[in-house]
């Protein structure tokens, strides 16, 4: 979190004390929301009742910014601090019914992307990398009641994902929305005991506003 912050600071501080910038090259503050659900794959002795997807969304947001190199066709590094989310379906080994449970964590976002530009659209995709981090998460709980005791969760610290989307321009502000899809096993660092397997990915969809400094 620190090192985005650090980032922002520094492109405002460039943007101030600019007196001219090459036409190639713009440097940008974004902002929005995401919506993300899982990817769950979860097995038990081949049954796999117990913890299913969820059709649910979860609701996060995302801050930062970016830089692009070139016109019509370009490169745009960004960084982002993100919250993210999901949900699951889990069967209550007490009262045998369904119910969603929430999961939240935080990442630090480095979008590396190719991009076309033409008019006021652009499309763009690429690698994203990311650092992790839990806030809270009820999956230990969760499997704490099937696992007898397993469950020590804490989510990957690096993050691996694609990205790709479409934008529109209008002067100096943009509308970006993107499909992300995660490559990194969210459940990895989860102890299971043996004859489970327990496989979780996140899917998401990012609306964000840009606004070029220069």
């Amino acid at each position: 979190m620190r090192v985005c912050l650090l980032f922002l600071v520094s492109l405002l501080g460039f943007s101030v004390s600019a007196q001219k910038f090459p036409s190639w090259l713009s440097i940008g503050l974004k902002g929005g929301a995401n919506i993300q659900n899982y990817s769950t794959d979860f097995r038990f002795k081949g049954e796999s009742v117990l913890i299913r997807n969820s059709s649910a969304f979860k609701q996060g947001y995302t801050f930062g910014g970016y830089a692009r190199v070139g016109k019509k066709f370009f490169v745009q590094p960004e960084m982002t601090l993100s919250t993210r989310g999901g949900k699951m379906t889990a069967l209550n080994s007490t009262s045998g019914v369904y119910s969603e449970v929430d999961s939240d964590y935080m990442t630090v976002d480095v979008p590396f992307l190719l991009g076309y530009s033409f008019k006021h659209m652009y499309v763009v995709g690429g690698p994203v990398g990311s650092l992790g981090h839990a806030r809270y998460d009820n999956l230990e709980e969760l499997t704490h009641y099937y696992f007898n005791g397993y469950g020590k969760l804490g989510i990957p610290r690096f993050l691996y994902s694609y990205q790709a989307g479409v934008g529109f321009t209008y002067s100096r502000l943009s509308l970006d929305v993107r499909y992300e899809l995660g490559q990194t096993d969210l459940a990895a660092n989860l102890l299971k005991p043996e004859g489970v397997y327990f496989s979780q990915k996140p899917q998401s969809v990012h609306v964000t506003v840009g606004f070029k400094l220069f």
